[in-house]
């Protein structure tokens, strides 16, 4: 009986307890906030539904209806690619080809290879053909290149003077650089009557080289002539050729230096008359401003190099930056491929030459942020200046003329060559995508507090030299920026607290945000606010009075059984 008096007390005591302890645990359930749970929106790679895409056009060199036709030819297997941004000087279409994963919407990293600014250099349209065939062969068999159009725009512009690769591919005129204005060179109210031509229809311009006898038949240069007719009846022959500006000094960065460039509209590398007074510069100007590139290419001919932007007195603008791609490049272009630069790889060399008045990749860097917008010329063939292509074809007493057929050799191969040439500088595009300066994000632990949610970002650079360049920001989707952290260097991760203020929480709704920047892409999370646990003070009443009376009825039952 003690025994029993014991526990019945024993539950008596707890009962009431109970009563004073219980209501004060349960209180703060009723005011507990919404749980903020976080989501990464993931976008699958594409299922692969084509066969590889071959060239429409093997081995040859292209006008700009072929390059039309190339593009849709990819275009049909590969859907939702292609842009046209504009028109030459005679109103051919300018192509802007963007490669990506389309079923993932938000924006992603972006890279740019820019082609063919200059006409003879026409090798550098067929490459840009095999990067994007390249790209869309590879996707859904290489986990690297799947990687890449999953996580980055790819943006590929084939030719941005396509007046003038017409005009090569029509009359052989295998010299012209400049674009297709027309202008009065010989001042005789005509316009470019008298032009370089093929008259023996060899399928080159020749060059003659008029040179003069000195003591000991010592040759003395005097100047050059093109093969042609007097088409003016003026006695004179090419004196109003086609091309007027270089596109590659058009553009608004030191275009008043006039450093490798000139104000006269007969030079080779004539600036125009104004910034961006060229229908195509224009084009290309209007493109860039609405991308942010963290790398881009433009592609040359002429010579095999790498060059960087330089400022006014020949340093690089990103000396230790550009120091490692050089020496990056040193293991993946062919040997000896910046030989002809004739400067070693530091951050800054005397030998380099001062900044290109006009350039575009100048331009890209000074006003649209670019860290590393590379002209990458892409061939030199030292062969076209071979004996037998470079001979006297004329001799007297007095004279001596040089004939040289080597121009068709010298800016692009020969057309057998042309698929090799891409072969060998596939490392180079490669490098290209890797060194885009893409993140990785991930969102880790959250509480909210009001309307505002507390959370960790950990954010990657994956390029192994490029930053991100600007702050890695959380974003609503129509912009609004809710927090920040500071940009990311290179193969780096960088781990902070951020705080998001919404203007409102509703329990079972969701919010949609996005955390990057217009360099490195964006990545998209859910973050859903699920409802607490909230209990009525009524409800606690009613929860404390039931254990009390369970308490007394197991109290009740105990003594009656004994």
């Amino acid at each position: 009986m003690p025994k029993t008096r014991g526990i019945s007390r024993v539950l008596l005591l707890f009962a009431l307890l109970s009563a004073l302890v219980l209501p004060s645990l349960l209180m703060p359930i009723e005011v507990k906030a919404a749980t903020p749970i976080i989501t990464a929106i993931e976008t699958p790679s594409i299922d692969r539904t084509w066969e590889d895409v071959s060239v429409l056009y093997q081995d040859t060199y292209l006008n700009s209806s072929m390059v039309e036709d190339e593009v849709e030819n990819i275009l049909d297997s590969v859907p939702e690619l292609v842009d046209v941004i504009g028109q030459s000087y005679e109103g051919r279409d300018i192509l802007s080809i963007r490669l990506t994963n389309e079923d993932a919407p938000q924006q992603k990293a972006k890279t740019l290879v820019v082609a063919h600014h200059h006409g003879r250099e026409k090798v550098t349209v067929n490459t840009a053909i095999y990067f994007m065939l390249w790209l869309v062969n590879g996707y859904g068999e290489d986990p690297e290149i799947t990687e890449y159009l999953d996580t980055e725009e790819i943006y590929v512009i084939p030719t941005l003077n396509p007046d003038a690769l017409n005009y090569i591919y029509n009359y052989s005129d295998h010299w012209l650089r400049k674009n297709l204005r027309p202008y009065d060179d010989d001042g005789d109210g005509q316009i470019d009557e008298d032009p370089y031509e093929d008259v023996n229809d060899d399928g080159y311009v020749t060059q003659y080289e008029v040179w003069t006898k000195g003591p000991g038949d010592q040759l003395n240069y005097q100047y050059a002539y093109y093969e042609g007719i007097d088409n003016d009846g003026d006695g004179e022959v090419n004196e109003d050729w086609i091309g007027h500006t270089d596109l590659n000094r058009n553009y608004d960065s030191f275009w008043s230096f006039d450093q490798g460039s000139s104000p006269d509209p007969l030079s080779q590398v004539f600036k125009g008359t104004t910034p961006f007074s060229e229908p195509e510069t224009q084009v290309f100007r209007d493109f860039a401003l609405q991308h942010r590139f963290g790398m881009a290419y433009s592609l040359h001919t002429g010579i095999n190099a790498t060059y960087f932007p330089t400022n006014s007195v020949g340093n690089w603008e990103e000396g230790a930056l550009y120091t490692l791609i050089w020496d990056d490049y040193e293991t993946i272009l062919p040997p000896n491929f910046n030989y002809y630069l004739d400067y070693s790889a530091v951050a800054n060399s005397p030998a380099r030459p001062a900044v290109l008045s006009g350039s575009w990749d100048n331009w890209m860097y000074s006003e649209r942020d670019c860290l590393a917008p590379i002209t990458f010329e892409i061939f030199n063939n030292a062969t076209s200046e071979a004996e037998e292509l470079y001979y006297i074809s004329e001799e007297n007493s007095t004279h001596v003329i040089m004939t040289w057929n080597g121009i068709y050799e010298y800016f692009s191969p020969d057309e057998p060559y042309i698929e090799a040439l891409w072969e060998e500088l596939i490392p180079s595009f490669e490098y290209l995508l890797e060194q885009t300066p893409r993140i990785s994000v991930n969102l880790q632990g959250s509480s909210i507090q009001n309307n505002q949610v507390h959370t960790s970002i950990i954010a990657t650079c994956l390029s192994p030299r490029i930053e991100t360049i600007d702050n890695i920001e959380v974003q609503l989707l129509d912009g609004t920026v809710l927090d920040w952290i500071p940009p990311v260097e290179s193969d780096t991760s960088l781990s902070s607290e951020v705080q998001l203020e919404f203007a409102s929480v509703v329990e079972g709704e969701n919010a949609t945000i996005r955390v990057g920047n217009e360099f490195a892409g964006y990545h998209r999370f859910v973050i859903s606010f699920v409802a607490g646990i909230a209990l009525d003070p009524l409800v606690i009443g009613g929860i404390t009075i039931a254990l009390v009376a369970v308490v007394i009825v197991v109290v009740y039952l105990i003594r009656r059984s004994k």
